[in-house]
C-alpha cells in the first residue's frame, strides 16, 4: 500500500468517526413534534427518519438556511 493509499483511508476513518460524533449529538436532542416550526405543516417521515431532531420541513429548513 503506498502513502497515498494510507492516507486516503485514514481520512476516510477520521469522516466516518466525525460522521457517528454529529449523529450520536443528534440523537441526544430532543426530537421536536413532527410539524414545522416555520409553516405548521407536518413534517413529512422520511425526512423525520433521516433526521429525528428536524424541526423544519426540508423546504423551509433551505429558506432559513438562505437567510443565514
Amino acid at each position: 500500500m503506498d502513502s497515498g493509499d494510507w492516507a486516503s483511508q485514514l481520512a476516510e476513518a477520521d469522516r466516518e468517526r466525525a460522521v457517528e460524533v454529529w449523529r450520536k449529538s443528534q440523537l441526544d436532542r430532543p426530537a421536536g413534534d413532527g410539524i414545522c416550526q416555520s409553516c405548521d405543516r407536518p413534517i413529512p417521515a422520511a425526512r423525520l427518519a433521516a433526521l429525528p431532531t428536524a424541526t423544519r420541513c426540508a423546504p423551509c429548513q433551505a429558506g432559513w438556511e438562505e437567510e443565514r
